[in-house]
């Protein structure tokens, strides 16, 4: 089964202090990268309540189906992925217009060239 942009799923992913854990994340990475490689790129949802520059807050209305917890993306927790990686499909998907937003937030805080 192959992911899509937008979609979100559950991962084991490396934290910044080095541990793995599972999170679920939304899939960033373009399908013909998702479809054509054996990779995808995430971007990391936490519970855990934080206000930095390099939090996202989620609101329920930005998906498809509503997330269990109130959730704020980590924009400086990206990582790459195998299929073989992934520990659940189709926990929602994010809607386009939040979608783009998201990557520009990605891009702002983590690629911006200073």
């Amino acid at each position: 089964m192959k992911v899509n942009q937008g979609d979100v799923i559950e991962v084991n992913v490396k934290l910044p202090e080095g541990d793995f854990k599972p999170h679920p994340c939304i899939v960033i990475s373009n399908n013909d990268i998702n479809h054509n490689e054996n990779m995808f790129v995430c971007v990391m949802i936490s519970s855990t309540s934080t206000q930095d520059d390099y939090t996202y807050n989620l609101k329920p209305e930005m998906f498809l189906k509503e997330l269990k917890k109130k959730s704020q993306i980590r924009t400086q927790i990206v990582n790459s992925f195998g299929y073989n990686d992934i520990i659940k499909y189709n926990i929602s998907r994010i809607k386009q217009n939040y979608l783009e937003k998201i990557i520009d937030k990605i891009y702002q805080d983590v690629l911006n060239v200073e």
